[in-house]
């Protein structure tokens, strides 16, 4: 439904304008009809045979329209696309350009543009398909309704929540329109069969965006609307619309964790089902409800039901899955001897060979190497807890809890191979975090050996890096200064160098050394366009070097929040220890009230941070303990909390030398990367005109005058002899033309976060000028360290595989080794104190994260009565943490070189008069 009436829009252009060429246009009729009769290819041969003789008219625009739907119906896009772009180009000449039709081709080149994975072509196009109906054809219902739909649709999947907000509040200003205002006579023009499918597409985009937002209670009323739709339409292809609501509400009921009412909407959807597929899938989602909701011997009878309707000998992933969890079912019951077969069948199948259930174990990612999707991982996984069902049950049976772990580690392994030649998709946040959960916690189970450990370690960090990036590289590549053409490319090659090709051997390596080649001249190109690009998508982390790299006092804490539980692991130059923390489900919602109620110094928090810190901290006092550097690396909500905060809640009442990390791949490359520019400059715009605040004046939420950040901005740039942007001067103009000509930068402004939509999250310069986060990535930023001393700096939404992504991630892509942030918003005059104090530490030759806890240390000996972490912990450091080089003339440097330039001038004009005596 993602491109409605795009089809059959192609024959709604008949052509009724000037009488030109009844020639060409009795031509266009017999590829139209042609087409309309099945024939494509037929059609496409007419059209392209007769396209060289046709004027440059409206005619041939039409004619070439078609060629682009007629290609499309044969799923070749590429050719599809050309032959729009070149209908779009002739139809603008034209002296009456038709917009409907110019809208249908952005309509029909964005749709082309999802299924090529031009993602930053997308958006744009169904924009322009939609600013063109909705301006120049305001009174044709059925475009503008498939347009606003299509462009909701698209920005829902690419997550861009403020967008998605502001044109479902034109979708339903239009829906007024139609229904009660000015547009009502043209709605009634339609046929009544025309309005209903129009008022289903409606509903189906209303279903849609609640299930986007998880508004679960909000989608009720929507079906209770759209059932007597569906009642009186008489159009087969409706019945799809209506199936895929109820799909719909299934899903976020399930999602939700309310299960008796998924299965309610999925039974409906099962009883109007009137294909095989439809019949198949409501079984398959009952069976799916049934799992989650650990009601084995339900699930199994529905798995039975829908594999009844797939072909028995079938070796698609789907009808592969569904048989894994049929045998993970049958090890819930108990049944594992019936359960083991069905896992040898299927690997057995999967590899072409037989293979028995205690050979499992000796199973290599590469004996998968045809089956390399998502649905693969669901079944290692399905077969890997089949196999801990059993150890479960007869612990004895050491040999399964192995083979389940092996089956899990073959997963995570597959999930790597997938991102090697794949684009992001947002359900592999789910199967991260299921198999972390499965490979740490049978991991602990087995007792690891260090080496076991670093091994798997590595793959878990390498997949959550590559995740991130990925997902990242989804939202936000347009942003990075590499054309689209260049990463498709790229993409292409990689897939073919990997896949490995399987042609002869003597022309396969010809064939695979000009892929070689190919790609390293793609590569090259690409690294003209964004410098460090390739840094962030090839590099792989070893934790063993990672390891071999610390010094003595250095303590690594890694976090992971997987499905279940949430895990720890602590890195010290001698050891690894890896322990299970807590469930999710009871420490996620303590970490979303810590994160709350810190912002109010009112609020004692006390409790509930002893409570975190007996989780999170206190598992490894004893690696912590006299540690001079600490790094926390976490992800989700634990990206929320101040680690020193909850430190001080602790026993020993300690504040530690923390310093945070996005995830460690990161880390390297920012402490790899060397910066020779240590000049600084500082920004601190006025707001002028602003009020002052009456209470504590906070770096954020309305816009009040910051006295202390503009103090604090002079003292930084007095104490380094750095460049003082301060008042009118503090532009945004004057910050990027900076950009690149600094080693240090201070940022003491208002930040606003926003939590829909993070690349719209701002910096705020003078005249409120803002700078969206948006606008950095493309922007290479080589820098020291930037200190954003403005509120929220560093909280954004919490993503999936990102933790909190806010502007310290922006400026981490775009060359930044170290930034200071803010996790909420914080208080203008103690921030200041606390900021100047670092800074003495940093002058003072002091590492960036020993400085800052110095700094803190210092606030709190001397303002006790601030003991609460709002004033103090908010402000924390990420990145590289060796010493600040900032260049400052040195006095003593000068008064010691004088004397002895003096005696070097002394001594040579000595040896000249004695030269010139001698002539």
């Amino acid at each position: 439904m993602v491109n409605c009436w795009g089809r059959v829009a192609g024959f709604l252009f008949l052509l009724v304008l000037q009488s030109i060429n009844s020639t060409a246009q009795e031509w266009l009729k017999q590829a139209d009809s042609l087409a309309e009769a099945g024939n494509i290819a037929e059609a496409i041969a007419l059209g392209e045979g007769k396209l060289p003789q046709m004027p440059e008219d409206s005619i041939k625009s039409r004619l070439l329209f078609d060629l682009g739907l007629w290609y499309g119906w044969l799923d070749k896009r590429d050719q599809s696309s050309i032959y729009y772009e070149k209908s779009l180009v002739l139809e603008e000449k034209l002296a009456n350009p038709r917009t409907a039709l110019i809208g249908l081709i952005y309509n029909n080149l964005a749709y082309n543009s999802t299924i090529v994975n031009q993602n930053e072509l997308v958006i744009k196009y169904y924009k322009k398909a939609h600013e063109l109906w909705y301006k120049n054809n305001y009174t044709d219902i059925k475009n503008n309704l498939t347009g606003l739909s299509n462009l909701l649709f698209q920005l829902t999947i690419f997550g861009l929540n403020r967008e998605v907000i502001y044109y479902y509040h034109i979708l339903e200003q239009y829906e007024k329109e139609f229904k009660t205002g000015k547009l009502k006579d043209n709605f009634q023009q339609y046929t009544p069969d025309q309005r209903i499918t129009m008022l289903m597409f409606l509903q189906l985009a209303k279903v849609r965006y609640y299930t986007h937002l998880n508004h679960y209670d909000q989608l009720k009323p929507l079906m209770f609307e759209f059932e007597p739709l569906f009642k009186l339409s008489k159009n087969i292809a409706d019945r799809d619309m209506y199936l895929e609501a109820l799909d719909n509400m299934g899903y976020i009921a399930r999602y939700a964790g309310r299960y008796s009412e998924a299965l309610g909407w999925y039974k409906k959807a099962d009883n109007l089902a009137h294909t095989d597929f439809y019949r198949m899938k409501g079984a398959a989602n009952q069976a799916v409800t049934h799992y989650y909701a650990n009601q084995a011997k339900e699930a199994l009878l529905f798995t039975e039901k829908a594999l009844g309707f797939l072909p028995s000998e079938s070796k698609s992933l789907s009808v592969v899955g569904l048989r894994a969890m049929r045998g993970e079912l049958l090890a819930k019951i108990g049944n594992f001897d019936e359960a083991f077969l069905q896992f040898e069948a299927l690997f057995s199948k999967q590899v072409n060979r037989p293979i028995a259930r205690d050979k499992f174990i000796d199973l290599q990612v590469s004996d998968f190497k045809d089956w390399i999707a998502e649905q693969q991982l669901s079944i290692f996984l399905f077969a890997g807890n089949g196999f801990l069902q059993s150890y479960t049950a007869v612990p004895a049976n050491v040999n399964h809890l192995k083979t389940a772990h092996h089956l899990y580690r073959l997963a995570a392994q597959m999930f790597s191979l997938y991102y090697t030649r794949e684009d992001f998709t947002e359900g592999l946040e789910l199967f991260r975090n299921r198999i972390n959960g499965k490979l740490l916690e049978t991991g602990i189970m087995l007792n690891l050996s260090d080496q076991e450990w670093f091994t798997i370690m590595s793959g878990v960090e390498n997949n959550t890096s590559k995740h991130g990036w990925k997902s990242f590289l989804n939202s936000f590549s347009v942003n990075l200064g590499v054309p689209s053409n260049l990463l498709q490319q790229r993409q292409m090659l990689i897939t073919e160098k990997e896949i490995g090709l399987q042609s002869g051997e003597k022309d396969g390596l010809v064939r695979q050394q000009k892929t070689v080649r190919s790609l390293d001249s793609i590569n090259k190109l690409i690294q003209q366009k964004s410098p460090r690009f390739l840094e962030f998508d090839t590099s792989m982390v070893s934790l063993r070097q990672y390891q071999q790299q610390m010094s003595a006092g250095q303590c690594m804490l890694r976090y992971f929040i997987t499905d279940t539980r949430v895990f720890g692991v602590a890195l010290s130059p001698q050891s690894m220890l890896v322990k299970q923390l807590g469930r999710v489900d009871s420490l996620k919602p303590a970490m979303l009230q810590w994160s709350t109620q810190v912002r109010n110094p009112a609020q004692n928090i006390q409790a509930l941070s002893r409570r975190l810190y007996n989780t999170l901290l206190a598992p490894f006092e004893k690696q912590l303990a006299g540690q001079q550097e600490i790094v926390v690396v976490t992800e989700g909500e634990l990206s929320l909390l101040s680690f020193e905060a909850l430190a001080m809640a602790g026993p020993n009442i300690v504040l530690l030398p923390i310093t945070y990390a996005y995830d460690i791949k990161l880390l390297q490359l920012q402490r790899n990367f060397k910066l020779r520019n240590g000049s600084s400059v500082a920004f601190a715009p006025d707001y002028a005109g602003m009020p002052v605040s009456s209470g504590i004046a906070r770096r954020g939420s309305d816009l009040v005058q910051l006295q202390g950040a503009q103090q604090e901005a002079r003292e930084v740039a007095s104490l380094f002899r750095g460049k003082l942007y301060l008042g009118p001067e503090a532009n945004k103009q004057n910050f990027l033309k900076s950009l690149g000509n600094y080693g240090t930068y201070h940022v003491a402004m208002h930040a606003f976060m926003d939590t829909l939509q993070f690349e719209q999250s701002c910096l705020v310069f003078s005249d409120t000028q803002r700078l969206y986060f948006s606008e950095l990535y493309a922007r290479p930023f080589n820098a020291a360290m930037v200190v954003l001393s403005g509120c929220n700096t560093g909280v954004g939404v919490v993503q999936p595989g990102e933790g909190v992504m806010g502007l310290s991630r922006a400026l981490a892509y775009s060359g930044v080794q170290a930034s200071v942030y803010a996790l909420w918003e914080l208080p203008d005059t103690e921030t200041s104190w606390i900021v100047k104090a670092f800074y003495e530490g940093l002058k003072a030759g002091l590492p960036k994260h020993e400085a800052l806890a110095s700094a803190k240390k210092r606030f709190l000996e001397t303002f006790p009565e601030k003991s609460h972490p709002f004033f103090w912990a908010g402000l924390v450091i990420n990145g590289n943490t060796a010493p600040l080089k900032v260049d400052t003339f040195n006095y003593w440097w000068f008064l010691l070189s004088v004397p002895a330039l003096l005696f070097g001038v002394f001594i040579f004009r000595r040896k000249r008069k004695r030269a010139l005596t001698n002539i």
